[in-house]
């Protein structure tokens, strides 16, 4: 049963060279090897631009083999790699290149990389861009492992070159000031589950995002909203997109499967952005329905 966008069917794929090559409903095209798939479907392998794979670095918790050994099994045939969760961090020309050398022949699955953008490295763009990054992952919010936030004054001064380029910036689109605010009032009153709801409240996904449109408003640089968790979110970016900016945005299974409900006192189902109220969820699928959100990306951690 092939796949495809608008319909689902019995027939026969025929790949040459690890391409499709031609697709037939009888079968009667000629072949060197058949490979018998009856009552299984196939579809397009998926990609996700979103994983943390955790090599080199963390390994402790995953590595590459065991990353892409369980993407293949759930039909994700590529994997695009953040550029924080390694050591080092991928924010030099010269991490790139390591991380490259790490990766080579260990997949099971093809893979891209990200860079990363931080307080420090503007002049290190241009050379991993050379090397092959898919884009640059830059956090509007507090951020750890060896990582640095950026505010809109150096996401601004990015962004320039990074038009320059042709290059894509991807944005981790949380205020600063909001969360650590947030957070501080979180400690201070107990580490409940609402305390840690509250400490990250959607204006402060709204806001960054909005500023962030704005300076792709007035540099013309390609952005990417990572991980959009609510419906007023994703209308920014279908807003951005109906004025004609370079805008895209992306969202994960969690936010469109469990709602505020399931996150558990002892932290599961705990992330940033959090999940949202069930009100949320629904409308945010309305996103996905027509086209505003591009992507559904797994940001596997």
């Amino acid at each position: 049963m092939l796949v495809t966008a608008d319909r689902v069917f019995g027939g026969h794929l025929y790949v040459r060279n690890g391409k499709i090559a031609a697709i037939s409903d009888d079968g009667t095209l000629p072949a060197r090897e058949e490979l018998d798939a009856a009552g299984l479907y196939v579809l397009p392998g998926m990609l996700d631009c979103h994983a943390h794979i955790n090599d080199p670095g963390f390994t402790w918790r995953e590595d590459l083999p065991h990353a892409s050994e369980a993407a293949a099994v759930g039909g994700v045939t590529t994997l695009i790699d953040m550029p924080l969760q390694n050591t080092p961090p991928l924010t030099s020309a010269d991490a790139f290149a390591n991380k490259l050398a790490v990766f080579e022949g260990r997949s099971l699955v093809d893979y891209a990389l990200w860079g990363g953008l931080v307080t420090d490295n503007t002049a290190e763009l241009a050379g991993m861009d050379a090397a092959g990054a898919v884009g640059f992952k830059a956090f509007i919010a507090p951020v750890s492992l060896g990582y640095s936030s950026v505010d809109m004054g150096l996401a601004r001064e990015a962004l320039f070159p990074l038009k320059a380029l042709g290059g894509l910036d991807g944005f981790h689109c949380e205020y600063h000031a909001l969360i650590c605010a947030g957070e501080a009032r979180a400690k201070a009153g107990g580490g409940t589950r609402r305390a840690f709801l509250d400490s990250r409240p959607v204006v402060a996904e709204v806001i960054a995002t909005a500023n962030v449109i704005e300076l792709a408003r007035e540099t013309g640089a390609r952005v990417h909203i990572c991980h959009v968790s609510h419906p007023r979110v994703a209308e920014l970016v279908r807003r951005a997109q109906a004025d004609g900016l370079s805008v895209t945005g992306e969202t994960c299974p969690h936010y469109l499967v469990f709602n505020d409900m399931d996150l558990k006192e002892e932290g599961r189902f705990k992330m940033n952005p959090p999940i949202r109220d069930e009100s949320d969820r629904l409308a945010l699928l309305e996103g996905i329905k027509d086209g505003t959100i591009e992507f559904i990306a797994t940001d596997h951690a």
